[in-house]
């Protein structure tokens, strides 16, 4: 979960093996899932504050009507958070590296699927990012769920 969701800033296997102070620095496919997932879940996120509801959206160049068409597009607006977080899962044990604490500071940065479990602490940046990530994620997925329902049980988004 500190790899898929990076809610905490620390992680530690329980052998304390490593330094404290290693951190993860993410690669850039794990980036570009946070700013696909921030940026699908921030246009849900906003339409739903604006009073649009799903029919008044595009997802993926496609706009919803009817009620198959709601359930259709809320479907795929969870099924892009799930594989955007799937996907950074794999991008940070692919190609993520460990920033070695050293004290002489010319430890070159360690392959983390290589690696045992060890301490590590994330880089506050994206520490924050990923919080910010989740929440709107996860305000997302309740507007899509709650806008599916509506549509299967006839509210005023399926006229």
């Amino acid at each position: 979960m500190f790899l898929v969701l990076g809610l905490s800033k620390n992680y530690d296997p329980g052998d304390n093996s490593g330094h404290a102070e290693d951190r993860i620095q993410e690669c850039e496919g794990a980036r570009i899932a946070r700013r696909n997932n921030l940026a699908l879940a921030g246009i849900v996120v906003a339409a739903f504050m604006a009073g649009a509801g799903p029919q008044d959206l595009e997802v993926f160049g496609v706009k919803a009507s009817g009620t198959m068409g709601v359930l259709t597009a809320c479907t795929m607006v969870l099924a892009c958070h799930a594989y955007w977080y799937f996907m950074r899962w794999h991008h940070l044990a692919d190609d993520a590296v460990i920033l070695v604490f050293s004290v002489a500071m010319n430890h070159p940065p360690l392959p983390f699927r290589q690696e045992g479990p060890r301490m590590l602490r994330q880089k506050l940046a994206a520490l924050f990012a990923n919080r910010a990530c989740f929440l709107l994620v996860a305000m997302s997925a309740a507007i899509s769920v709650w806008w599916g329902v509506g549509a299967v049980t006839g509210s005023a988004w399926t006229e």
